[in-house]
């Protein structure tokens, strides 16, 4: 099944099957954790409780004062070239990590999340299906030559690891 993003930012699934218990209600994170460099937050179109404004390239963004996941749901992240040239920053997630995003794209199926990278929106996603798997591939724009994108990688696990320690 496609994956419909709807900004340059692709998620290519990692292979493996799924063993995770699902799960059958949304779960988020408050914004209250330690400070972090990567989130995944579900948008509105309208001003709403709970949601706040964000300027992105795009216009005004309602963002969820919640979190959906957090650097401290990813395991690791590396720089691994596609097979087509293409540089990619690849998250293995943590087994909880994993839940989180399977329960996201699952519950938002259709709706628009937004990626947030130091506070800054960096995409907005959208997808078809529920993805469980370990690890996704980001394609990110400004990682053009795999040393960039490994530059990005060691900045998200410095980040992740300065969260796990507070």
């Amino acid at each position: 099944m496609r994956h419909r993003l709807l900004i340059p930012l692709a998620l290519v699934l990692a292979s493996c099957t799924s063993d995770a218990p699902r799960s059958t209600a949304t779960e988020t994170r408050h914004a209250t954790a330690p400070r972090t460099f990567f989130e995944l937050r579900r948008t509105s179109e309208t001003p709403s409780p709970g949601f706040h404004e964000v300027t992105a390239e795009s216009g005004v963004l309602h963002v969820s004062d919640d979190t959906l996941l957090t650097n401290e749901d990813v395991a690791s992240a590396g720089a691994v070239d596609d097979g087509s040239g293409s540089p990619k920053i690849e998250l293995v997630f943590t087994p909880e990590g994993r839940r989180r995003f399977a329960t996201a794209t699952r519950d938002y199926v259709g709706q628009t999340l937004v990626l947030l990278i130091d506070q800054h929106v960096e995409t907005m996603l959208a997808f078809d299906a529920e993805i469980d798997q370990p690890s996704v591939q980001i394609a990110k724009g400004g990682a053009t030559t795999m040393e960039a994108a490994a530059r990005f990688a060691a900045r998200f696990d410095r980040a992740r690891a300065a969260s796990a320690a507070h």
